[in-house]
């Protein structure tokens, strides 16, 4: 983590030739805002410039005016002779041969017809920031000395030039470390920084794991102390794609009001703050929360699930809003009819690719005596092969007739990674994540909890990675589809006890759902067992039970389908 022993002293080379502006006090107040030590020193020659750059003391800054005064006795003119300091600088690195950044050349300009091309040659010769000398004005479009003493301040940060702020800390968890690794221990410490600014400056933050994102996200929970030693709990989010984390700072707004106050986290406003390709967003929270995924892996929360989830869905929890079905509109690609039903429930074409690849990579074990040997293999390939490539559900075919599609307001990411439960004497859950949040089909919310459930909280590593205990889940998913009670099992009580939550109360939690309906219950507990069968993350037979429920599943969809006449 941060070494407690590198220097926040940062040395500043000022070369201008022209004493165009006295900028080594403003700058180095803007430093100190920072929690920089700075040292200045001027050159006002462009030999005593060089001369610094060929000795061996440390400058982590040079700022150069490119514009010096010709060294001629013709008429005063203006020659780009600061570049030979940026060459300087770059050779000095060079030298050292380690191939990182140990300089940074800031190089300032003024308007020039004579050299249209100094922006460019400067940043060829190594400069890695041009500006011209009125960006340095407070009420410059750039920021003024500011804007400019942090983005020396951030990159000297993420060049390991001087410690980065705030000081993290966490543990050898392996999620930790694989987020950290991935976006980079200084930026964390920047986005951190970043998205402090409005609220307070952040001394240190202790890091730990909550959950995965999509797309390569990371959630982090970060207990920080303030510069007043107040301590304040954050939920972080990390993400390579800055639109998705605006999405979910709108969608948070666009909730305000639908649900119970507590049951949405509350997201600090400013964002996505940016730094090094990654973005990054902040929830307010409090400390001890576990996610479901956690908390229904232990005993202990046997007794409490009920509560919770009635929280989670009832009196203003999610299925609040389950009620309210809209149609989307005809399309011409279906003939002017409405948009059938299992257009909603189909996956997109990137994760039908995935599917036959998991297929491809699992089939063999339906055939093996060491794992399950299952004497129905070629048709349950065969079943989700149809599904996967148009939608037939254990070969029947199915349009508008069999069902119209009716979407409602859900989550549309509900799975036990991004459900927290506030440890206290009554637990209390609340949602994170709302990037998809949206319409979408009414069942795909509560169809991926409960898949989400048995793949994550029954039997969790290491059990999950033998195969004595397959039938057991395999039997769990069956049963809770069908809405009766999974059977008891002791070694995971918790679990076990939110499934039967589920099913005792399916008429709360999927009111659209009718008997005509029942087969669309199914196929999105089908489309959601698929998506856990591409997992890599989990085991090998979790992996394999994804594709032979939801085989289960499409057999169920198929014998509840309705009679429908064969012409329109």
């Amino acid at each position: 983590m941060s070494d407690p022993d590198k220097s926040r002293h940062v040395t500043i080379m000022i070369a201008d030739g022209r004493k165009q502006w006295r900028v080594t006090g403003p700058l180095e107040q803007e430093l100190a805002a920072h929690r920089c030590q700075t040292a200045t020193t001027e050159k006002q020659t462009l030999d005593a410039a060089l001369e610094q750059l060929s000795s061996h003391s440390t400058i982590d800054v040079v700022i150069v005016n490119l514009l010096y005064p010709a060294e001629n006795d013709g008429p005063p003119n203006q020659e780009p002779l600061g570049l030979a300091v940026v060459n300087a600088a770059r050779d000095r690195e060079r030298a050292v041969g380690n191939g990182k950044r140990t300089t940074l050349v800031v190089a300032l300009r003024q308007p020039s017809t004579a050299y249209p091309d100094l922006d460019r040659e400067a940043r060829d010769a190594g400069a890695d920031h041009v500006l011209e000398w009125s960006d340095l004005g407070p009420r410059s479009r750039y920021g003024g000395l500011k804007e400019l003493a942090k983005w020396i301040h951030d990159e000297l940060t993420r060049n390991d030039l001087i410690a980065p702020l705030p000081e993290l800390s966490r543990d050898d968890e392996p999620g930790i470390l694989t987020a950290l690794s991935d976006i980079g221990e200084a930026n964390v410490s920047l986005l951190i920084t970043d998205l402090a600014a409005t609220v307070a400056e952040v001394k240190s933050a202790r890091l730990t794991y909550v959950t995965p994102g999509a797309s390569g996200a990371h959630v982090l929970r970060a207990e920080l102390t303030l510069a007043d030693d107040t301590l304040r709990t954050w939920l972080l989010k990390f993400a390579k794609d800055a639109a998705e984390l605006k999405t979910e700072l709108i969608n948070s707004q666009n909730v305000a009001g639908a649900y119970t106050t507590q049951l949405v986290v509350e997201y600090l406003p400013y964002g996505p703050a940016s730094h090094g390709g990654w973005h990054a967003i902040a929830m307010v929270f409090a400390s001890g929360a576990k996610t479901m995924r956690t908390w229904l892996c232990e005993t202990s929360a046997t007794d409490h699930v009920s509560d919770v989830f009635h929280q989670l869905f009832l009196d203003g929890g999610l299925a609040t809003l389950y009620r309210n079905a809209t149609r989307p509109a005809k399309e011409q690609r279906h003939g002017n009819h409405p948009v059938p039903a299992v257009e909603g429930l189909m996956l997109p074409p990137h994760r039908r690719l995935r599917v036959r690849t998991a297929i491809a990579e699992l089939e063999g074990l339906m055939r093996e005596s060491r794992a399950v040997e299952l004497t129905v293999a070629p048709d349950i390939v065969s079943t989700i092969e149809g599904f996967v490539r148009s939608g037939e559900i254990a070969g029947r075919a199915v349009d508008h007739r069999h069902g119209v599609l009716e979407v409602v307001p859900q989550h549309a990411d509900l799975h036990g990674g991004n459900i927290l439960v506030l440890m206290a004497r009554h637990p209390r859950p609340c949602v994170i994540d709302l990037a998809a949040y949206g319409r979408q089909h009414w069942a795909l919310d509560v169809a991926r909890l409960v898949v989400d459930i048995v793949m994550h909280c029954l039997d969790p590593a290491p059990e999950s990675h033998f195969w004595d205990r397959w039938s057991v889940w395999r039997a769990a998913v069956a049963r809770t589809s069908l809405f009766e009670p999974a059977a008891d099992d002791p070694d995971n009580p918790a679990a076990i006890e939110a499934l039967r939550w589920v099913a005792a109360h399916k008429d709360d939690l999927l009111p659209l759902l009718t008997d005509v309906k029942q087969w669309e219950w199914h196929v999105a507990v089908a489309e959601q067992l698929l998506r856990y069968a591409c997992r890599h993350r989990l085991s090998t037979p979790k992996r394999l039970l994804g594709l032979v429920a939801a085989y289960d599943q499409l057999h169920l969809a198929q014998s509840a389908l309705p009679n429908v006449p064969s012409s329109f």
